[in-house]
């Protein structure tokens, strides 16, 4: 339109009243400004959230991730002490089994060798010494794998409640991704008689 002289025709003359068309025009200008400007904030906000959801997923999967490699390590623990206590119980028994056998052993000799009766019971008290000392051994490993298996179902518990929270998380950041657009300008412009 450069360069044209637009001229309106006068109501009475068939055409549009001068300040409506002025009044309506300004009208117009001022809805599209407020739109444009309401979905940039809009942009902006939404854009925040998105920092914000991805933010928070990388910190959930982060912290997933060290409660999972603790959990792997509990459990690698676990089963480490496991063996532990299982190999140390098969000897315990073994050396109980032998010390048993060395206790009838010695109790033979013993009723054999009435006058060396002092000499024979220092012997047996040594090894029944060293067999409750193996049996509190065995205890306290059966004490120490007890509180492992503890230890490995708290981690357990925790990692499957951070679990649930990542997926919540996930599927309301999906939910806000299909949220349809709501700002659109819609203009009719109505001719007055």
């Amino acid at each position: 339109m450069t360069g044209e002289i637009v001229t309106f025709r006068k109501r009475f003359m068939g055409g549009f009243n001068r300040d409506d068309v002025a009044a309506y025009i300004a009208k117009i200008t001022k809805e599209r400004n407020d739109s444009i400007k309401d979905k940039e904030k809009a942009e902006k906000e939404l854009s925040v959230l998105r920092n914000e959801s991805d933010a928070l997923k990388d910190k959930i999967t982060e912290e997933t991730q060290v409660q999972l490699n603790k959990s792997k390590a509990a459990r690698r623990n676990a089963e480490v002490a496991k063996e532990s206590a299982e190999a140390e119980k098969e000897k315990a028994e073994k050396k109980v089994e032998k010390l048993l056998a060395q206790q009838t052993e010695m109790q033979v000799k013993l009723d054999e060798a009435l006058e060396q009766p002092q000499k024979i019971q220092v012997k047996v008290d040594e090894l029944t010494k060293e067999l409750d000392e193996l049996r509190m051994k065995y205890d306290d490993h059966l004490i120490s794998q007890n509180d492992t298996q503890a230890k490995h179902d708290t981690l357990k518990s925790e990692y499957t409640k951070l679990l649930l929270e990542h997926e919540q998380l996930i599927a309301e950041n999906d939910e806000l991704k299909n949220k349809p657009a709501t700002n659109k300008l819609v203009v009719k412009i109505k001719k007055n008689d």
